[in-house]
């Protein structure tokens, strides 16, 4: 829906991180445009602003910024970027409520920001969303998108394709403050990196992610990597007899191999 708000459609490019759940891609691919991916910068895993312009054409219209498993993208560079070429910034922040990109909330620096309440996010309502923006424009644009395209009032008029959804739309607040529940999730963290700290401080090709110095995260993942994949079955096998469950990151887009992708 803040796609068709921002006006993508059908022939349109859309720059999507390759590493991100597939949603955002699919969603490119659903209203008729190509995703364009672009790869991550290895520490926050977040889209690499210094390799956006290459994938940047005459047919681009809008960047959506996946901030990844709690830590902020480098929003500065690539808002820069975007204003240069006129692209529409879309900050998805489903695993990132609560985080922040140098003092100021994820969700309130590009136009439009879409949040996920699923079961298994920092705030739940089992299932649905949220969009907020600081364009009037796209706020009314979204609020006839989300009810089958009809206008308000009484006498409503379908003036476009539209959908029914269990989204809100609404005006970003000025003071939106902190909250225990993604305060909570830090806290959570922190045991996790003192475990790892402790038992493989002399790990040679084992790291856990940093936060970098503009993120504040909010630990959606407790996240580390390895230099080796033939290690990554053995060590979730020894975290598993230590009372932790870990799983797999989530798999890149390109490995998509019916989603519809620029070469």
């Amino acid at each position: 829906m803040a796609l068709l708000a921002a006006g993508v459609g059908p022939g349109d490019e859309v720059l999507c991180p390759d590493l991100t759940f597939i949603a955002p891609a699919n969603m490119i691919a659903a209203i008729g445009a190509m995703p364009v991916l672009v790869d991550i910068e290895p520490e926050g895993f977040n889209i690499d602003p210094a390799l956006m312009e290459a994938g940047i054409t005459p047919r681009t219209k809008a960047v959506i910024v996946v901030h990844q498993f709690g830590h902020a993208a480098d929003m500065d560079p690539i808002c820069a970027i975007s204003r240069r070429h006129n692209l529409v910034v879309i900050e998805d922040v489903a695993e990132s409520i609560g985080a922040r990109y140098k003092g100021t909330l994820l969700g309130t620096i590009g136009d439009m920001a879409c949040y996920s309440f699923f079961g298994n996010k920092i705030i739940t309502t089992g299932e649905g969303g949220m969009i907020v923006t600081k364009s009037a424009e796209y706020d009314a644009k979204l609020r006839v998108l989300r009810d089958h395209g009809m206008t308000s009032g009484k006498n409503t008029i379908t003036r476009s394709l539209g959908s029914i959804t269990a989204l809100r739309t609404s005006r970003q607040p000025s003071d939106w403050r902190s909250s225990s529940s993604w305060t909570r999730s830090s806290q959570f963290a922190r045991p996790y990196q003192s475990i790892f700290s402790r038992r493989f401080a002399n790990a040679r090709g084992l790291r856990w992610r940093p936060n970098l110095e503009y993120s504040t995260s909010v630990f959606w993942l407790a996240t580390v990597t390895l230099d080796r994949e033939e290690w990554r079955e053995p060590l979730m096998a020894h975290l598993r007899q230590a009372g932790i469950e870990p799983r797999p990151m989530i798999f890149p887009v390109h490995f998509c191999t019916v989603l519809w992708l620029r070469p």
